[in-house]
């Protein structure tokens, strides 16, 4: 097995990045989002929304996780709700995957990143995905009492909001 590299996405990337985003949307949001939403999921739709501007934008910066191709990205910057602070937007890693520090170094980058440009920052989690909670917990986030009914989608996605102070 090749070994795991964990950097900025770069252009050219903007499938492998679909590909993941689509696959562990499939794979890890399987009875908590209706199978139909599910399987009506496209790579090819989810490319249009990555692009070289995307990629190389340094306030919303992507990074991926590589294994020969790559396995997992995430993508933050400053919060689409509170002015002064910062979100992480995305992290997906492959199922094959899980447990193989490829979140994890994308977590630490994603933390190094923030750091310098905001006290806290927060994210958006299913509220019933107990295996991301567990994970944000281990990296310091806190479920801070924010849970949100999206329904823009046609279904109920219920999320609960983690938040964590960047200055400790």
């Amino acid at each position: 097995m090749a070994d795991l590299v964990v950097r900025r996405g770069v252009p050219g990337e903007e499938r492998a990045i679909a590909t993941v985003h689509v696959g562990t949307w499939q794979t890890a949001y399987r009875g908590l989002v209706p199978d139909t939403y599910l399987d009506s999921l496209s790579v090819e739709r989810r490319v249009a929304t990555y692009n070289d501007d995307l990629l190389l934008d340094d306030v919303r910066p992507t990074w991926v996780a590589v294994r020969d191709d790559v396995v997992g990205f995430a993508t933050a910057g400053p919060s689409r709700e509170e002015e002064g602070n910062g979100e992480l937007y995305a992290i997906y890693v492959n199922k094959s995957e899980w447990g193989s520090g490829a979140a994890a170094g994308l977590m630490e980058l994603v933390l190094d990143f923030m750091r310098p440009r905001f006290d806290e920052a927060t994210l958006w989690v299913l509220r019933d995905n107990d295996r991301a909670r567990r994970f944000y917990e281990k990296h310091g986030w806190f479920f801070d009492g924010t849970e949100l009914a999206d329904d823009a989608r046609g279904f109920v996605l219920n999320e609960a909001r983690y938040r964590i102070d960047l200055r400790k």
